[in-house]
């Protein structure tokens, strides 16, 4: 019992330092320390998404209707509601509309990162790779590990269509080094592939399912589709 009191308070004084770093509101900071499950709000809809993990909506209901987001940011047009009508746009394809809520809420909070990778995933949207190669270096200036490192990843692939071939190809090599999972190694053995440079993704390859053959085994089951990948390319380049 003593354990679990520990590991709450810890938990609850992760929540209160991110959420002082994110600059979120004093609300949140009220809702942390003095109400039981605040903590765990704030993850599943502040901490979560900037994870990779979705919205709280995801995992326990079906998502709210975007006309329910347009009304309660016409409500109270604030920058979470910004951000939470945003997404919803680009996610249904509305990337004009997303993109001017993602410029506005940039004017009001030019540090935020959820502003500057939703920008740079509208611009994609657009055809507008070599903007949107501008606001993903923006957020990796900030955090390297933003969105579980999926930034590098939209930047290579924006980095491919502009055909600037040897940017992908440094980018994918920075986003190893920083963390050498196997799905990442997969993306630059693809652009190591697509650049004609076989016998090097042949390397790559190779290292990370040796990696992944002596992994833990949580680790192995994690990476299992991602190595069934490496495997069917390096069986294509034998």
């Amino acid at each position: 019992m003593i354990l679990l009191l520990y590991a709450w308070a810890g938990f609850k004084l992760w929540m209160l330092v991110d959420a002082i770093q994110r600059g979120v509101g004093c609300i949140w900071y009220s809702l942390i320390f003095f109400v039981p499950g605040g903590a765990i709000a704030y993850f599943v809809t502040e901490k979560a998404p900037n994870l990779g993990w979705g919205s709280a909506a995801s995992w326990f209901q079906r998502p709210v209707p975007t006309a329910a987001l347009e009304h309660a940011y016409r409500e109270n047009p604030c920058v979470a509601n910004e951000g939470h009508l945003a997404a919803r746009l680009h996610d249904e394809g509305e990337f004009d509309r997303a993109r001017e809520l993602y410029e506005r809420l940039l004017r009001r909070d030019p540090d935020s990162l959820r502003g500057h990778y939703g920008l740079g995933l509208c611009r994609r949207g657009l055809g507008r790779d070599a903007e949107a190669v501008d606001a993903f270096r923006e957020v990796l200036a900030r955090d390297r590990a933003y969105a579980q490192y999926a930034v590098w990843l939209d930047l290579a692939d924006a980095l491919g269509v502009l055909e600037r071939t040897e940017e992908r190809i440094e980018a994918l090599r920075e986003l190893v080094r920083a963390n050498p999972r196997l799905d990442h190694t997969v993306a630059l053995s693809t652009a190591l592939i697509d650049a004609g440079r076989e016998s090097e993704a042949r390397a790559e390859l190779s290292r990370g399912l040796d990696d992944f053959n002596h992994a833990p085994r949580h680790v192995r089951r994690l990476a299992r589709p991602a190595a069934k990948q490496a495997s069917k390319l390096l069986g294509a380049l034998a």
